[in-house]
């Protein structure tokens, strides 16, 4: 299991950082990855498309999952809203 903290305005630059963390996590072999985004302040289209992506990436050549630890009644409130809430498990 690896675990990855974000913190700030995840979108842009931090994005793409976030993204290739991830990446990079998944083809080490790494099975169960959480994101902790509890010092996360907002997380832009682009950082939601890149923990989707790594979610679903998880699930279909790992078979593992992507856990979100710490999300904030707003971002649960965006996951459902874009019907994204479904590929991630939580850890509230």
């Amino acid at each position: 299991m690896g675990v990855v903290v974000v913190e700030g305005r995840i979108q842009g630059p931090l994005a793409a950082r976030m993204e290739a963390e991830l990446r990079g996590r998944i083809e080490v072999g790494t099975q169960v990855l959480v994101v902790d985004v509890a010092k996360a302040q907002f997380i832009g289209p682009s950082g939601l498309a890149a923990l989707a992506d790594a979610a679903r990436r998880l699930q279909e050549e790992r078979s593992g999952s992507l856990v979100l630890r710490h999300a904030t009644p707003r971002l649960l409130h965006e996951l459902r809203l874009l019907r994204i809430d479904h590929v991630f498990e939580l850890d509230i």
